[in-house]
């Protein structure tokens, strides 16, 4: 199952796929061992087996530093204090039908 707040990993793998340059992958990264390992990890179904793909992907990018990510930009969120059942994640702003909005 999903878990809410989770990103699931195989989300970066336009970042580094040779088919998406230039609109995701723009530093033009190649790598046939990453693409492949990423594939693999999209056909299993359990964590503990996707896990040591995922590692691997890591490592090698670390190895490689197809890219040098100089800083992360903060987002500040606001809510009105009358929408309630909202959370607030990476995810969740996305998930906005199933915010209440008190009454006045």
């Amino acid at each position: 199952g999903h878990e809410v707040g989770v990103v699931d990993p195989s989300f970066t793998a336009p970042l580094w796929s040779e088919s998406a340059t230039p609109q995701r992958n723009r530093g033009a990264y190649r790598n046939p061992e990453v693409e492949a390992l990423y594939r693999r990890a999209t056909f299993e179904t359990r964590n503990a087996t996707r896990k040591p793909f995922f590692d691997q992907i890591q490592t090698t990018l670390a190895e490689d530093a197809p890219a040098v990510f100089l800083y992360e930009a903060k987002q500040v969120i606001a809510l009105n204090k009358r929408i309630t059942s909202a959370t607030v994640g990476m995810l969740d702003l996305n998930r906005v039908n199933e915010w209440m909005i008190a009454p006045t």
